[in-house]
């Protein structure tokens, strides 16, 4: 009746659902000279972007991924992302060296 209505009119919006955003980095190492890095990003369960980390240009794996930020704002954060990686994988190539090289946990 219309007590159900005025209580449904005065209730508060109700907040939208949480959507997680998770960015992955997965990196093969070789040896020193050669890593094979892959990036994803997922909206809730949802692959949004991908990446081709040789070239380290962002693909948008939905029409509306791109949306948000201007051109010039996505080449800059490829730029980023780019910068990370070689960084990253310079930082864990010189852990190596310096423990040995070897993360060897044993066969499973």
């Amino acid at each position: 009746g219309p007590a159900v209505m005025l209580t449904l009119l005065a209730s508060p919006p109700v907040p939208p659902a949480s959507i997680t955003l998770q960015l992955l980095q997965i990196d093969v190492f070789h040896n020193a000279g050669s890593t094979d890095t892959q990036g994803m990003a997922l909206l809730g369960d949802l692959e949004t972007h991908s990446m081709d980390c040789s070239t380290c240009e962002i693909r948008f794996l939905q029409p509306w991924a791109q949306q948000g930020l201007t051109p010039k704002q996505w080449q800059d954060l490829e730029l980023l992302i780019h910068r990370y990686l070689f960084n990253f994988n310079r930082t864990v190539n010189r852990l190596a060296q310096h423990h040995g090289g070897s993360c060897e946990y044993g066969a499973v």
